[in-house]
């Protein structure tokens, strides 16, 4: 990281005249000494770094995850990330947290869990669907439909409910469905 701010410290840094009779350009602008690859990493790795910007596509469906487990909210995690069309923007441990990064990312479509402590995905998933009807919640939980977990988020706004057990291809279909409707 040091080598790189040291090349944008050599290009942006005011150039002094070498020569009293040559007016020298006040910046720099020669970007070729830092290599195209090298910026788009900059980019991608560090959104901090000044003049950085995280590139998106522009038709990107952004995901939030939301579930306890880490090891499974990894897992999902890296699988949605291979998709070129999806973008994990948060991930969340409860779903208090859960609310926060909703309203903190307005994604298209959040991914739920139901047993979570401090906030029950079905209580989560009736906060996120009152205050945002065009944000679509998938549940994604460990009961088939034991207990009727699978109405009782449908009744709080779910947009479609899954078994984690579910095979991937069936929870994309379901992301990409949410996001065209």
């Amino acid at each position: 990281m040091y080598a790189v701010r040291r090349r944008w410290r050599l290009i942006l840094k005011p150039r002094t005249a070498r020569w009293n009779h040559r007016p020298q350009p006040q910046y720099s602008v020669d970007l070729i000494a830092v290599p195209v690859w090298t910026m788009l990493k900059i980019n991608m790795m560090n959104t901090s770094f000044p003049g950085a910007y995280h590139l998106t596509t522009p038709s990107a469906t952004r995901l939030v995850v939301v579930d306890d487990n880490k090891v499974f909210r990894d897992a999902l995690r890296s699988f949605l990330e291979k998709q070129p069309d999806l973008e994990v923007v948060a991930e969340a441990e409860n779903g208090l947290v859960g609310v926060e990064k909703v309203q903190e990312f307005k994604p298209d479509v959040v991914l739920m869990d139901i047993s979570m402590p401090l906030l029950n995905g079905i209580d989560a998933t009736r906060m996120i669907t009152s205050k945002f009807p065009e944000i679509k919640v998938i549940v994604l939980s460990v009961y088939d439909n034991e207990a009727g977990f699978s109405q009782k988020a449908y009744e709080a706004g779910a947009f479609h409910y899954f078994s984690k057990t579910s095979d991937r291809n069936t929870i994309l279909a379901a992301i990409h469905k949410a996001r065209s409707s």
